[in-house]
């Protein structure tokens, strides 16, 4: 803010995203480097990654406890969970 915060957008000129961010090493050198777009990016991939690190360890306490009937429904949960992901659609 203090040093963009009175600047003007030009939203006639598309920028993406650099490139640093779009590759999980470029995010660790980003990170590491202490760029902030960079630990943005790796926030975001810990919020993402955290429920489904949850259901994953779940089924793997499920597993152990020999509950089978919760082993499928965390199965289940987390097929959903990565075909939202890969499909990209809501609700």
């Amino acid at each position: 803010m203090i040093r963009h915060g009175h600047g003007v957008a030009d939203y006639r000129v598309f920028k993406g995203v650099p490139t640093f961010v779009s590759t999980p090493a470029g995010i660790i050198g980003g990170v590491l480097s202490l760029k902030g777009q960079a630990i943005i990016q790796l926030g975001i991939m810990l919020l993402i990654a955290t429920p489904i690190l949850r259901v994953v360890f779940s089924t793997i306490g499920f597993v152990l406890e020999k509950d089978y009937m919760y082993v499928g429904i965390s199965l289940l949960v987390l097929l959903i969970i990565f075909t939202s992901l890969l499909s990209g659609h809501v609700g």
